[in-house]
């Protein structure tokens, strides 16, 4: 068989392939793709690696080591047992460093190095382990190869054209070849990888630190950066003009200080500036979204999130008429009235929508007066600062820890900093182009992860 390679995958409709060149008859096979590598350095897997077989307990509750879940992606992570406190059949220790695989799942991507930050870890059955011999590959290349285009499609190649999810046995994971330059080629291109997604992860957390610096600015503009955190005393004493309700979070609230006083700008109550909050309908729906054409009813997850997303929605049923009045609109704020503690008054502004959906009941629209000197997507993003979020969660009800509550008359209580309407723009757009740059610096980070993907892919492939 030629020993170039061809990057293209696609296969014309007519093609042509020797009968000597048939290693298995299956189209997965004809695709195959070889390693453009001098052939002496292309070996079996089973010369960079042995099986291991070291036997664990078989109860997970009194295993040594943890159980691991291996993904579609080659990463590994700790896995949770979920209330299952045995595990049928026999489990084996793997260490850092060896190569796991699932005999299930491999043809999707399930395998991988154990990471040093898992270690010693506890695998069944249908995860073979192998020992890899440093004197013939470096772990983290044989990763990289393992995860490499031309590998998927090897594996692939085995299982062509079988029903359900057949089972990559050892005996044939073992057969199939890779490319094993010397050690110092194998580090370069690992030192390469790393390099760039070192880089990408640099740019990330760039892009994580200006958002950072972008939300403290707005706050740090208004005056009402937050107290430090401090530790509530076991006693301490409120007089009943202090006390606007009896709640932990109030009571913190309360004993912290008022972080408008510092506020240059007036602080005023949401009801001194906004008209009503409207929440919509909540009709028994599809479980599914609405198509483009049909009326759909707003989830709260439009919301949670503090950026509307218009997927959220369920569909109504053609049973029901819609009421127009409660149609979502471009410009609409929209509030989540319940939820989870940290998601409960939830603002986001409507930059673009969908026709046909509706607002529900679990969500305030606000309606400001006409005369209102509130810019809406000021407001959402204030909605989202510290100390709107500590008002928000000292004033929430609800016994359920899993959907808690916030009333209109305590949501039209919250206390805001209100500058000038140009002010507002001004502190909105400061905010908007620091987010728009981390968001750039994001791109450029997957731009570079893409970039040494490509890159390494080459380079295993033994085309670079």
């Amino acid at each position: 068989m030629s020993s170039t390679v061809e990057h293209s995958v696609k296969v014309s409709r007519a093609f042509a392939v020797e009968f000597k060149d048939i290693e298995r008859w299956s189209v997965s096979a004809f695709r195959q793709l070889s390693w453009n590598w001098p052939t002496d350095t292309i070996k079996p897997l089973s010369a960079a690696m042995t099986r291991s077989l070291v036997p664990l307990n078989g109860a997970a509750t009194k295993c040594p080591v943890p159980m691991v879940t291996l993904r579609f992606t080659g990463e590994m992570e700790l896995r949770s047992k979920r209330g299952k406190d045995e595990v049928k059949g026999k489990l084996f220790r793997a260490e850092a460093g060896d190569l796991v695989y699932s005999k299930i799942d491999v043809r999707n991507g399930s395998i991988g190095i154990v990471p040093d930050d898992i270690g010693a870890s506890a695998w069944t059955t249908e995860y073979p382990i192998y020992k890899v011999d440093a004197s013939i590959a470096d772990a983290l290349y044989l990763k990289l190869v393992i995860r490499s285009f031309a590998f998927q499609r090897m594996v692939n190649g085995l299982i062509s054209g079988a029903s359900g999810r057949k089972r990559v046995e050892p005996s044939m994971i073992e057969t199939l070849e890779i490319p094993l330059p010397s050690l110092a080629t194998q580090r370069s291109i690992v030192a390469h990888w790393q390099s760039g997604m070192q880089q990408a992860a640099a740019l990330e957390t760039k892009a994580k630190k200006l958002v950072e610096e972008a939300q403290a600015g707005f706050v740090e503009a208004l005056g009402i950066g937050t107290n430090k955190a401090m530790n509530v005393p076991r006693a301490f004493a409120l007089t009943s003009d202090q006390l606007e309700r009896w709640s932990v979070g109030f009571l913190k609230q309360a004993i912290q200080g008022d972080a408008f006083s510092r506020s240059r700008f007036p602080v005023r109550r949401v009801s001194d500036v906004v008209a009503d909050l409207e929440n919509g309908w909540s009709p028994q729906c599809h479980s599914h979204p609405a198509k483009a054409d049909e009326w759909g009813v707003l989830k709260l997850g439009a919301v949670s999130f503090g950026a509307y997303d218009e997927d959220e929605n369920k569909a109504l049923p053609s049973t029901l008429k819609p009421i127009p009045a409660y149609e979502i609109r471009s410009g609409d704020v929209l509030i989540s009235r319940a939820n989870v503690p940290r998601y409960v008054g939830a603002c986001a502004v409507v930059h673009a929508t969908r026709p046909k959906l509706l607002l529900c009941d679990k969500i305030f629209r606000v309606v400001f007066k006409p005369d209102s000197p509130l810019d809406g997507t000021y407001f959402a993003e204030v909605m989202k600062t510290p100390p709107l979020r500590q008002q928000i969660e000292a004033a929430i009800t609800g016994s359920s820890p899993t959907m808690q509550n916030i009333t209109k008359t305590a949501l039209l209580g919250l206390r805001i900093p209100v500058p000038k309407l140009k002010e507002q723009h001004e502190l909105v757009r400061a905010l908007t182009e620091g987010r728009a740059q981390a968001a750039r610096m994001k791109e450029q980070a997957e731009a570079k992860r893409r970039e040494t993907k490509e890159e390494v892919e080459g380079m295993v492939m033994g085309r670079n």
